[in-house]
């Protein structure tokens, strides 16, 4: 800018010689020129002020990693320090204490924050951007006050099972019976487990509704089958009915006694006995049919399998 005007004027010179008439009309245009040469360059003065203004004005992004040294620090005040230096947002419960020695060198956040708290005996759960930090024992009562909370409704399984259940899942999580639903309080990643194992579990078991049928009997009477079922087939509750006996279990249970009560309903001259066998290693029905093509004139019937390990 200056440049252009240090030419404009020796041009005038150099045209005064020729002329004072010359020279008025050439300086009358360096004015000019001069003025338009000033009013660009006030012009331009607020767009580079502005810029200087939005590159102040913008925030430096916060380091990809961390270096730290601390020698029988605070672990509250390493805390505080590692959320200075990394920009991250921490919640400290009141029972944060301890002392810690470290050297970190190009740590993460992650990292950085999980060796501080596993060597003071702390947690650190994330919640909404906000690392909460508590020792592990205080963890669920400080999510229960800081942490999401969910309404997970149910079907099949009942509230306080639910609540059980997922309280047993995830032990940082709080987890409360409500009606037909369970209240689901704690970090996200928690709360998002807990939902999932209970959408998983809360399913139908058709094999584990009870079911009752009558059995017609054709050769023996209800009062001598009836208790040789039972111990022949202990998941069902048998009862006399006449000609007839009712059968009340699982419908797996219900199956059995049917098939037991049609080897047990022979015909009164017929000499037989009947053994019940218990099975601790190997599947009933393998079994079954291996000593039904072994001897072919015993009737087998295998159980129900037990529910207990």
């Amino acid at each position: 800018m200056l440049r252009c005007l240090r030419t404009d004027m020796d041009t005038s010179i150099t045209e005064r010689t020729a002329g004072a008439r010359t020279s008025m009309d050439r300086g009358a245009r360096m004015k000019t020129y001069t003025i338009l040469c000033g009013a660009l360059t006030i012009a331009l003065a607020p767009l580079a002020a502005r810029g200087a203004e939005d590159a102040a004005s913008k925030p430096a992004s916060p380091p990809t990693t961390i270096t730290v040294d601390y020698v029988n620090a605070d672990v509250a005040d390493v805390l505080r320090a590692l959320a200075a230096q990394s920009g991250i947002s921490i919640a400290l419960n009141p029972n944060v204490k301890g002392q810690v020695t470290l050297h970190l060198r190009n740590k993460s956040v992650d990292e950085a924050l999980g060796i501080v708290t596993n060597l003071a005996g702390l947690q650190a759960k994330k919640v909404n951007g906000t690392y909460v930090i508590a020792p592990h024992n205080e963890m669920r009562q400080t999510l229960d006050r800081l942490g999401i909370s969910r309404v997970v409704n149910l079907e099949h399984l009942s509230a306080q099972a639910a609540a059980d259940l997922a309280q047993n899942a995830f032990s940082d999580l709080t987890a409360r019976p409500q009606g037909k639903a369970v209240l689901l309080t704690g970090a996200p990643d928690d709360v998002d487990g807990a939902e999932k194992m209970l959408r998983q579990n809360d399913l139908a078991a058709p094999d584990n509704r009870r079911v009752s049928e009558r059995i017609p009997l054709g050769n023996r009477s209800a009062a001598q089958i009836a208790p040789a079922l039972a111990k022949m087939v202990p998941g069902v509750n048998v009862e006399p009915a006449g000609n007839a006996i009712i059968v009340s279990g699982t419908r797996s249970d219900v199956e059995a006694a049917r098939a037991a009560a049609s080897m047990l309903d022979v015909a009164q001259n017929t000499d037989f006995v009947t053994k019940v066998y218990r099975i601790k290693y190997s599947a009933a029905d393998q079994l079954a049919q291996m000593v039904q093509q072994a001897y072919p004139d015993v009737q087998v019937i295998a159980g129900p399998e037990s529910a207990a390990p």
